[in-house]
């Protein structure tokens, strides 16, 4: 299963993100949990406190509004684009698609941004949080419809 939370938000750019960028000028790189921490402290708007931040890491949804901003900032900082109030669906999905070793490792990222790319809101905090609750519920689903698929 996929891990939720933070993670969730960076999944549409990391899941498929490994090798395939090499020869492209884009370069990013898979974060480990190390690296996402990194990137999350850097990204640490004055206020929230590394207690929120370690909250964050492990899922916990209740964020103040300079815990939304940080996942903002995260965002920003791997490369996903926001544009007219929302998540750049074609960016987005070009970005993932070109960095696919394989068609396969499409179908979960394609599903988060399907879902979750209409969602909009003026205040770039709340919608990085929005996406991250949006992507937090859709990583569900897909995990259960996989659970279930595996059964049969």
């Amino acid at each position: 299963m996929a891990k939720l939370g933070v993670t969730s938000i960076l999944l549409v750019i990391f899941v498929c993100i490994s090798a395939g960028l090499d020869e492209d000028p884009i370069s990013i790189e898979v974060p480990d949990d190390s690296e996402l921490r990194v990137i999350a402290k850097k990204c640490k708007i004055p206020g929230v406190s590394d207690e929120e931040i370690e909250r964050m890491l492990n899922d916990d949804t209740n964020l103040s509004y300079g815990g939304k901003c940080t996942l903002k900032c995260i965002a920003e900082n791997i490369g996903i684009v926001i544009k007219d109030d929302q998540m750049d669906v074609a960016e987005t999905k070009k970005i993932v698609e070109k960095s696919a070793v394989d068609k396969e490792e499409l179908a979960l990222p394609f599903y988060l941004i399907d879902k979750c790319g209409e969602i909009k809101d003026k205040d770039e905090c709340e919608l990085a949080y929005k996406l991250n609750l949006c992507m937090i519920e859709a990583t569900k689903e897909w995990n259960s419809n996989s659970t279930t698929d595996d059964l049969l």
